[in-house]
């Protein structure tokens, strides 16, 4: 048995597209997807959310469907710019399925093969699991009582076996910061009892994405330039302007100003 796992899609239906291409020629049996589908490129939203819906039943809710709920005002800041240009393109139907969807579930094959998945950690969506992180690692594994751990997140793909336990981050579908500009997934090859992980890089036609972004918009900018030069640019540029301006979230004059300064300076 195959089972797929893929998360972080952000809304970048190319690159979900060509995972599934892959998934249909490795002849998968079960997809699972573990949260953040929808935002940080507004533009194909409601394709990815119709083809999610279309491919399989075990999806979770990430924390970017849970802060999608606050974005009724999110147009007062740029800083929430792409976020709420996403919440404005779903119904109130698909809305209604996001805002539904479980923050994890537990998958039983056998005995020996038992899957937590979540988006963040067992706690919460919000919190990230590192792969270097093996004290904190063993203390959330033996909270549960599964044996296989599949969380997303960090859109940093690994996987790692601990006390006979394993935990699998398969990347980032949609943005992916390793440099390589690939869609990321991975698949849980299971025979009997005996578990093999695959950790796959799907080329995509990232130009053809990138051409269909609105680049004027500061975070959708800083997400391009990040899977281009795979740096964590988003991140980066909220930490700077946290401890510059000491307020949140950021005035549009301030937000904009740091984003020229960055432009300036051809960080990104």
């Amino acid at each position: 048995m195959k089972l797929a796992v893929l998360s972080d899609i952000h809304g970048n239906q190319i690159a979900l597209e060509a995972v599934l291409h892959d998934i249909e020629k490795e002849k998968i049996n079960h997809i699972v997807i573990l949260g953040d589908h929808i935002t940080d490129f507004p533009q194909e939203t409601k394709n990815t959310i119709r083809t999610i819906r279309s491919i399989t039943n075990f999806v979770l809710k990430g924390n970017h469907e849970i802060v999608i709920n606050s974005m009724e005002d999110g147009q007062k800041y740029q800083q929430f710019l792409a976020t709420y240009l996403t919440y404005k393109e779903l119904s109130v139907e698909e809305l209604n399925y996001v805002n539904t969807l479980p923050e994890q579930i537990s998958l039983y094959f056998s005995e020996n093969v038992t899957i937590r998945c979540v988006h963040g950690s067992p706690s919460s969506p919000f919190e990230h699991i590192y792969e270097n992180k093996d004290k904190k690692n063993i203390e959330i594994l033996d909270k549960i009582q599964e044996r296989i751990l599949l969380c997303g997140h960090t859109h940093e793909q690994w996987y790692k076996n601990i006390n006979n336990k394993l935990i699998l981050n398969p990347g980032s579908v949609g943005i992916n910061f390793s440099g390589n500009k690939a869609a990321q997934y991975g698949i849980i090859h299971i025979e009997n009892n005996d578990i093999r992980i695959e950790l796959k890089n799907i080329e995509y036609d990232f130009n053809l994405f990138k051409k269909s972004c609105d680049l004027s918009i500061p975070w959708i900018k800083l997400c391009i330039s990040g899977i281009e030069d795979g740096q964590v640019y988003t991140m980066k540029f909220l930490e700077e302007a946290k401890s510059r301006y000491n307020v949140w979230p950021i005035p549009d004059d301030l937000w904009n100003e740091l984003f020229a300064e960055w432009c300036k300076r051809k960080i990104i």
